[in-house]
């Protein structure tokens, strides 16, 4: 008897089906099935047994409540059953959810229900059509879904928008994040502007986009594109403009010009004006050579500024302020530093020599040393017959007395770069005692400075506790042979000029105008 009751209960079981969830397009996985059996069995389902039979199609299975858009679409369905029926959304079955239509159905005969996008909700819903059968009662459902999507696609070119250095098959690719997918393309290469009608997705304007469009080499093309949804949701018109461009970019002028000669010693810039806009992005780098009457020697520059006037325009400040007197310089700015939009690289090198400075004259008329307000370690002393401003101490000393530390001694190849630092002590723009122009005098402006009879010939109550021995200047050699391998200096134990090597090491006194 038990044995029986058992295959009595399989058997049912093989007959139990959920018509209130069935969808005729969706076969039955085992592990579903079970559950089914199971829920049959403890009386969940309304009927677990074969009921009317639903089948159906949308005209769309994409809305969206956008203008212009599938505002509403069309459900034709049938039922092999004669009875009443009920079209629910958000049921779980045929008991619950929100009441669309009903009404009767006859068996085999087609309906025809209009869903418009303004009555369900945004995303995936599910339509559920349930039918009662005149005849004996049985329960019977299909389940159709509709994704509603207000959201337009966005779209652009891959590459996007830019200058590149070879020739580019141009992708168009279309991006939509409501559900719905993308449906197409369109797209022009002239003045016109491309349109999709976004309910029946004819395109009015404009060319489908099927496969990429190939963009030779140093050329340019403008595309304007717009995208379509399955919802008929359309994009804005987007455009991208995709050149290509393969040639090395070129200068047009140099100031100072490649091989002048007597430039003048300040302003000490530089001034590069290019063929073409380029990439003002990148980290700037140049190095910056001396002939030594035989060879280049490489000269410090660690706080040269670089300053893009316009995308075609490159102004130089070397860190020097002032060119050196009398010198041949060479500059070199690296490919990594110099490149067009579309990426390519190009060296700009350039060579000059300079001239002789302003000699300044007067008898010296000194105010300081004088304490700045604000950063109150800064002490300089003014000249006011040659108008110059003076660091009351030399490199490496300080104080009110410059009794503190011990002089910086250093290769004349870095002494021209050995003021640089002070333009930016206290942070960009601010500087040693708020000046901004601080650098390696000259000769004869160091030499304004040289007074008196004993040693050593300079006014010690305006510069206390001087460097006696060399310091050196921002002037090339006159005595020595040859004469790029030398520098000035003053030598304030005698009260005279000298020049020495300029690997030598010596003390730097810096100024500022």
């Amino acid at each position: 008897m038990r044995a029986r009751f058992i295959l009595l209960i399989l058997g049912f079981g093989m007959l139990c089906k959920p018509v209130d969830t069935h969808n005729p397009g969706i076969l039955y996985s085992n592990e579903w099935w079970e559950t089914t059996f199971v829920r049959c069995i403890t009386g969940e389902l309304e009927a677990c047994v074969p009921g009317p039979k639903i089948t159906g199609a949308l005209v769309s299975k994409y809305i969206s409540n956008s203008s212009g858009a599938i505002n509403i679409t069309s459900l034709n369905w049938t039922s092999d059953s004669t009875g009443t029926y009920t079209v629910l959304t958000g049921s779980t079955n045929c008991s619950n959810g929100t009441v669309l239509d009903s009404g009767a159905v006859t068996a085999g005969v087609n309906n025809l229900l209009t869903i418009d996008a303004m009555d369900i909700p945004i995303g995936n819903t599910y339509l559920r059509i349930c039918v009662i059968d005149d005849e004996d009662g049985d329960l019977g459902s299909g389940i159709f879904n509709i994704i509603r999507d207000d959201t337009a696609p966005s779209v652009d070119t891959n590459p996007i928008n830019g200058i590149y250095n070879s020739s580019k098959n141009v992708s168009i690719v279309c991006s939509d994040t409501g559900g719905a997918g993308c449906s197409k393309i369109a797209y022009v290469t002239d003045s016109s502007t491309p349109d999709i009608q976004g309910d029946t997705g004819t395109i009015n304007v404009g060319t489908q986009y099927t496969s990429p469009i190939n963009v030779a080499a140093n050329t340019s093309t403008t595309f304007k594109f717009v995208a379509r949804d399955k919802s008929g949701n359309v994009s804005t018109v987007y455009t991208s403009t995709v050149a290509t461009d393969t040639q090395t970019p070129t200068s047009t002028s140099i100031n100072p010009s490649n091989g002048a000669a007597g430039i003048p010693v300040s302003p000490g810039s530089i001034t590069i004006q290019f063929a073409e806009p380029m990439d003002t992005s990148l980290t700037m780098s140049m190095t910056t050579e001396i002939n030594d009457g035989t060879n280049w020697v490489a000269a410090y520059n660690s706080y040269t500024m670089f300053d893009w006037a316009d995308p075609q325009t490159l102004v130089i400040t070397i860190s020097w302020v002032y060119f050196p007197e009398s010198s041949s310089i060479r500059w070199t700015i690296p490919s990594s530093s110099l490149k067009d939009l579309a990426g390519n690289s190009m060296t700009q090198t350039g060579i000059f020599s300079t001239g002789i400075g302003s000699t300044p004259s007067g008898t010296q008329t000194y105010t300081g040393p004088t304490q700045n307000p604000t950063y109150t370690a800064d002490y300089t002393t003014y000249d006011s017959s040659t108008g110059l401003t003076w660091k009351t101490c030399w490199e490496g000393i300080s104080g009110a007395t410059c009794g503190a530390g011990t002089r910086t001694e250093m290769p004349w190849y870095q002494a021209i770069d050995g003021c640089a630092y002070l333009n930016s002590i206290h942070g960009t723009g601010i500087g040693y005692a708020q000046r901004q122009n601080w650098r390696l005098p000259t000769a004869d402006e160091l030499f304004s400075l040289v007074e008196g009879s004993s040693n050593p010939f300079i006014n010690t109550t305006a510069f206390p506790n001087p460097v006696a021995t060399a310091t050196w200047t921002a002037s090339r050699g006159v005595t020595n042979t040859p004469y790029p391998q030398f520098a000035r200096t003053i030598v304030f134990a005698y009260g005279i000029y000298n020049e020495f090597d300029k690997t030598i090491s010596y003390a730097v006194h810096c100024v500022s105008d």
